[in-house]
């Protein structure tokens, strides 16, 4: 439905909903889709870009509020909190199953503040990992820099992956 993976407002007083927002279409994945038994795998099997991080509310240098999300896909968009209309969306990360904004993004003055894992999961992607740290402009959603995660895993290491899954 065209409420799935989405960003919904709803009316505090009726609690109708005022707007929504979906990113990706069809996104249906669950663990069962990654199983040689995938009998609870759903038909469209992903590519599993949810929302995985909630939302913020931010606000840009001149006071003006934007509704925040940073999908897995690694896209992060900007939306008009009384429309639900896309301000801007800006691609961050390679994103994945486990890649992308995975739990949390922060905005201080302006700025948004973008965690990226981009962690291999098995998939072949059209463009390179981008695991780090990234600040965009609230209002405009360009890159004020870019901080790429350095690989400083050692040979010995079983589990060992640059760039930011948890919330920051």
């Amino acid at each position: 439905s065209g409420e799935s993976d989405a960003i919904i407002a709803f009316d505090l007083e009726t609690g109708a909903t005022n707007w929504v927002f979906q990113a990706t279409a069809g996104d249906a994945w669950n663990t069962a889709c990654g199983q040689d038994e995938d009998a609870n795998c759903p038909v469209e099997d992903g590519p599993d870009y949810d929302f995985g991080a909630g939302v913020i509310v931010a606000k840009d240098v001149d006071g003006r509020d934007y509704i925040i999300g940073g999908q897995k896909s690694g896209v992060v968009y900007a939306i008009s909190p009384e429309s639900g209309e896309l301000v801007w969306k800006t691609k961050v990360g390679r994103g994945g199953v486990h890649a992308g904004v995975y739990f949390g993004i922060a905005a201080s003055n302006g700025s948004l503040f973008v965690p990226i894992s981009d962690t291999p999961d098995g998939r072949e992607y059209p463009e390179p990992r981008r695991p780090g740290m990234y600040a965009l402009d609230i209002a405009t959603g360009e890159f004020l820099w870019k901080a790429p995660s350095e690989n400083v895993c050692r040979e010995e290491q079983t589990i060992c992956e640059p760039g930011y899954a948890g919330a920051i």
